[in-house]
């Protein structure tokens, strides 16, 4: 009977360490989930991403910017608020949209044109 119950709980930590496994694995690799580009001449890129957080993911965007002018981007996401972005020539900005989203997607419209 104790090697039984030993095989048993073998298996359980066994199948317990693969799942960690699987989410550590997706906490490591973030998914763009939605990329575009904005601005004039299209100089603004961005692209959203959703990562995992153990328990519910985290969903942001990154607007990086090759524009002459320093650019001031509206940010619509699909969920949650609409939130404002300003860029400075030749630099990244990382926007975080929701922290602690139960869904794994996310994507939103981006506009942006020169700040004045």
């Amino acid at each position: 009977m104790a090697v039984v119950a030993a095989v048993i709980v073998t298996l359980a930590l066994a199948a317990v360490a693969s799942t960690s496994v699987a989410l550590a694995e997706d906490a490591e690799t973030p998914a763009a989930l939605n990329s575009g580009e904005a601005g004039p001449s299209g100089c603004l890129s961005w692209e959203t991403r959703s990562v995992f957080s153990g328990v519910d993911f985290d969903h942001s965007i990154s607007l990086t910017s090759k524009c002459a002018a320093t650019m001031r981007c509206a940010i619509k996401p699909t969920i949650g608020e609409p939130l404002s972005a300003t860029v400075a020539p030749n630099k990244t900005e990382h926007v975080l949209i929701w922290r602690g989203s139960p869904a794994r997607e996310v994507s939103a419209e981006v506009t942006c044109e020169a700040a004045r």
